[in-house]
């Protein structure tokens, strides 16, 4: 385990610093147990959530994390990708339940501790729809804000559903374990994805 970035404090321009150097480190693949047969785990530092101190300061006064709800939970699911140690950097006798429920998220642990081959995806792909038509396509190298519903949605369905237009079972091995999605844009191979089933791993 070794420190990859400076400290990092409750605002979000030390947050934000994070998410580059992480992508490098994915793209390496030098984070979890695959990177360097298990020998390289980046540590972007402590998640400084609920009752804290100014920097540098060991004793009081305290004062409330200044990240919002949202910006905790990104940087929670930042470090969690990245398969950084979860080093809670608040103080615990004062645990409040929205923080607790962020640094105990069971999605965001198992993330943290069975996921592989993580890595940073620069497209975002959407479907908008109108009175239930689908109206077209788009990609951008930015991400995206949503800021109101705008017809946009997220469901789940069988493949076998009329309305799970483009995604489709793939066989391997004479099973249908394979979920695969077909965009239909053309000269973009890069944009089409296959989820398999996996089996959990018993170390990170």
């Amino acid at each position: 385990m070794y420190r990859i970035t400076g400290d990092d404090w409750d605002n979000w321009k030390d947050v934000s610093s994070h998410f580059g150097v992480s992508s490098s480190f994915a793209t390496a693949k030098k984070i979890g147990a695959t990177g360097l047969r298990g020998r390289s785990w980046p540590d972007l530092d402590m998640l400084p959530f609920g009752w804290l101190t100014d920097p540098s300061v060991n004793q009081g006064p305290h004062r409330k994390c200044n990240l919002t709800l949202d910006e905790q939970k990104a940087q929670m699911a930042l470090w969690s990708m990245t398969k950084s140690p979860l080093m809670y950097g608040g103080d615990l006798r004062n645990l409040d339940d929205s923080t607790l429920n962020i640094i105990t998220n069971s999605g965001l642990l198992k993330i943290n501790h069975y996921s592989r081959n993580n890595m940073e995806f620069h497209y975002v792909h959407s479907e908008r729809t109108s009175n239930g038509e689908h109206s077209g396509h788009f990609r951008s190298p930015y991400p995206v804000r949503v800021t109101k519903n705008d017809g946009i949605f997220v469901s789940l369905t069988a493949c076998s559903d009329d309305a799970a237009k483009g995604w489709y079972m793939f066989p391997q091995d004479g099973k249908p374990d394979h979920i695969c999605r077909n965009y239909e844009i053309l000269n973009d191979k890069n944009v089409s994805f296959c989820l398999g089933k996996t089996k959990r791993f018993l170390a990170s």
